[in-house]
């Protein structure tokens, strides 16, 4: 079973509001719908150092030609597969 801390914010009332209208739209609690928000926050920038992290080690090792080359072939072949269709309704 999950514990529980009670936590006291202030917010700026424009994002209070906008806040309040979304979760009641929703239909969630106050609690329920902070404790969404600040899940979402977490989970992307878990995904943004993620990224970073992805990034920073293609710098430290770039891909050679030959897999660029070999990526590129393999790119295009799929679409071969899957043509796109000009007329489709």
């Amino acid at each position: 079973m999950s514990r529980y801390v009670k936590v006291a914010v202030s917010l700026p009332e424009d994002v209070f509001d906008a806040a309040e209208s979304e979760r009641e739209t929703l239909g969630t609690s106050r609690s329920e719908f902070v404790a969404l928000a600040i899940r979402e926050y977490l989970r992307h920038e878990r995904e943004r150092e993620w990224a970073r992290q992805d990034a920073e080690a293609y710098r430290r090792i770039p891909e050679t030609a030959d897999e660029l080359a070999m990526a590129s072939a393999m790119s295009r072949s799929g679409w071969a597969e899957n043509p796109w269709e000009a007329d489709a309704d």
